[in-house]
């Protein structure tokens, strides 16, 4: 099973709205025309086997909806020797089921496994699979606020990359400020930045931050971070934020942020209780349960009548 580092950075770079994109710049690669995210599973089922799937396939379409390129994605936390006759088999099986030139990008918080996967590997007389790597060298640790908040995935890959060294307090602090920013924004996208930052940030480092900022974390760690950093947002006056998303019939949202806020004040929904409050599409009743989310003590007290 993948580890919580693993699997976090996989859905930043494959889920979360613009992080690719930044990503690759950091490596000064531009891309043109309009990214659309594609499960790795889903883009390249039928052009091999099953077990020969990479972290994620992320595809830059043209206008015309024609695919311009693609970039198979592998988050590397460790050498492993039979990755490289893998990653060609991932490069050859996708351009083979997009018919467009494709891209293998490896993306590592560690230095020597960086070194280890920008090695060029040889498939035969003149011809060559290279990655672009990006690596702790790629990413700054040195990352301002203000352009943070203008690209979050600066400040939770700048964590990643040095959240373990003696960048890790300036880089975590930054880091959780921004998130703390994409939450009074209701930015839909936070969980997958707040999971990374849980994840690879130094725990002595995390504690110190968690208790200057008052945001104490209880529970299991993926994304129990991210849940009281909701708790507390809310509590602060985020339901000014909610009134807000009521506009526009995001009904949906509304509902999927109620939960959250369950999650994040640690009561228990079961499963009927969940998809109760996510399929309502009634605007006031959903109201009607947030307000009571903030005071209540059980899920019970939220949805009686």
């Amino acid at each position: 099973m993948p580890s919580a580092e693993h699997q976090s950075l996989t859905r930043l770079l494959t889920e979360a709205r613009g992080a690719f994109a930044a990503a690759l710049a950091l490596v000064g690669i531009e891309l043109c025309g309009e990214l659309e995210i594609r499960p790795g599973p889903d883009a390249v089922r039928d052009g091999g086997p099953s077990d020969l799937l990479p972290d994620g396939t992320l595809i830059a379409h043209r206008r015309d909806g024609e695919a311009e390129e693609a970039f198979v994605v592998d988050v590397q936390l460790r050498r492993d020797p039979s990755k490289p006759d893998t990653w060609v088999v991932y490069v050859s099986i996708t351009r083979r089921r997009l018919r467009c030139p494709t891209t293998l990008v490896v993306v590592t918080p560690y230095q020597g496994v960086a070194n280890w996967a920008a090695q060029p590997i040889e498939i035969g007389r003149g011809a060559s699979l290279a990655a672009v790597v990006i690596g702790p060298r790629q990413i700054p640790p040195e990352v301002s606020l203000e352009r943070a908040r203008e690209v979050p995935t600066l400040a939770t890959l700048a964590v990643v990359a040095h959240g373990r060294g003696p960048h890790a307090e300036h880089v975590g602090r930054v880091a959780i400020e921004t998130i703390r920013y994409m939450l009074a924004r209701n930015d839909d996208h936070t969980r997958y930045h707040a999971d990374v930052v849980y994840a690879f940030l130094d725990d002595d480092v995390r504690r110190k931050l968690e208790t200057e900022m008052e945001a104490r974390i209880e529970g299991p760690p993926y994304s129990s971070y991210l849940r009281r950093l909701e708790a507390e947002g809310w509590e602060r006056g985020q339901a000014e934020g909610w009134r807000r998303g009521q506009a526009e019939g995001q009904v949906r949202g509304q509902a999927i942020m109620l939960v959250h806020l369950i999650d994040g004040r640690g009561l228990r929904a079961t499963e009927p209780q969940r998809a109760r409050m996510l399929s309502c599409t009634d605007e006031r009743l959903l109201q009607h349960w947030f307000d009571r989310a903030i005071t209540a003590s059980s899920v019970d007290e939220i949805l009686a009548p």
